[in-house]
């Protein structure tokens, strides 16, 4: 076979700058944008890539006559807008967050990575989108506006608030919830069952005789965090007075925070024998703590994690934890997402999946 026939049967490579060049053109032949683009900072958030690349996308465009650039100004858009006869947006889900996807722990970084392959699989789009603001105490500016300029067919919502929820249910918005629904709001939704580790876990400590346990919480917890709450004392049936009565300590998310919680319920007559923490990050600011106190584990002092991480498997002693399967978190969100993009409705109840518990060497 000659050579240059081979040549042209072998795959092309091609660079992150041709790929959002790609993922642009789509979007403005289906007349996503109109009149001008967005700016490079939400440009960079929906594709999650660099500035650079962003950049460089669109000068591709630029050449190509599809834009208009001045200084100073957004970018024009030139191109006759041809739209999709049923519209790109049908085929577009959305996954808004508070923080970007650097930010995220590995278990969700997992189950929004096979989310996407599921999801492509039927022939949709995920859109990551990052925005403080829509998670705000007052957020319907903010999502007023992303709705505006994002036209998608169903909004998948991580770590959102009560405010948040409300705002898509007020306005008819189809929404589908990775996480808990805030109290009075009912949404589909799709979650690890926190409460049900939590008296779990609490029942666990319970019964090898820990009596002043504590559940370690960021301040201003909702979904699951309050359903980790909720199970926790659930599963401490004694009265107020009891010296069983579970401890709820709350912290700002720092290490001094952490630390300050922890040196509070260690202090004597009856210093805190084991901990329930709710976020990977604390769990290892909880051992170092201890551990420089003096304190062996889990000898003096018992801890286990609510959620899991790659990095636990490396501490020792290791770590007591809940894991669950990205897997199977994605796959029924993908599920309940499809089904809500194509009938407006989902049959899909609240989903819990239960974690599985890895005793570890720390209770």
């Amino acid at each position: 076979m000659p050579l240059s026939r081979t040549r042209r049967t072998l795959p092309r490579q091609v660079s992150l700058v041709a790929e959002t060049a790609r993922l642009l053109r789509e979007g403005l032949q289906a007349g996503r944008w109109r009149d001008h683009l967005p700016g490079e900072r939400e440009l960079c958030e929906r594709f999650q890539v660099s500035r650079p690349t962003v950049r460089g996308a669109l000068e591709q465009l630029r050449r190509e006559g599809w834009l208009k650039v001045a200084h100073g100004k957004r970018r024009r858009i030139l191109a006759p807008q041809r739209r999709a006869a049923s519209g790109l947006c049908a085929k577009t889900i959305g996954l808004l967050s508070p923080v970007p996807l650097k930010s995220l722990p590995p278990f969700v970084l997992c189950w929004t990575d096979e989310l996407r392959t599921h999801l492509s699989r039927e022939g949709f789009e995920l859109e990551f989108h990052v925005s403080r603001k829509c998670f705000s105490p007052q957020p319907a500016r903010a999502l007023a506006a992303l709705m505006a300029r994002t036209p998608t067919a169903v909004w998948v919502l991580f770590r959102s608030t009560g405010e948040t929820q409300r705002w898509f249910v007020d306005q008819k918005r189809p929404c589908l919830l990775a996480g808990t629904c805030a109290p009075g709001v009912e949404v589909p939704s799709v979650d690890v069952d926190h409460r049900a580790a939590a008296r779990h876990a609490a029942a666990l400590l319970w019964r090898k005789g820990h009596r002043r346990a504590a559940l370690l919480l960021p301040r201003g917890a909702h979904g699951g965090d309050a359903e980790t709450e909720a199970g926790f004392r659930e599963a401490f049936t004694a009265s107020t007075s009891d010296p069983g009565k579970p401890l709820v300590l709350q912290h700002d998310g720092s290490v001094a925070g952490v630390e300050s919680c922890l040196t509070a319920a260690l202090r004597p007559p009856r210093p805190v024998t084991a901990f329930f923490v709710a976020r990977t990050a604390h769990v290892l600011t909880v051992v170092t703590h201890l551990l420089r106190r003096g304190l062996r584990i889990p000898q003096d002092v018992v801890v286990i994690s609510r959620d899991d991480d790659t990095f636990l498997e490396f501490l020792t002693p290791a770590v007591s934890r809940y894991v669950s399967a990205p897997e199977s978190f994605a796959r029924r969100l993908s599920r309940a997402a499809i089904q809500l993009a194509q009938t407006g409705f989902t049959s899909i109840k609240p989903v819990r999946l239960m974690p599985k518990f890895i005793a570890g060497e720390t209770i």
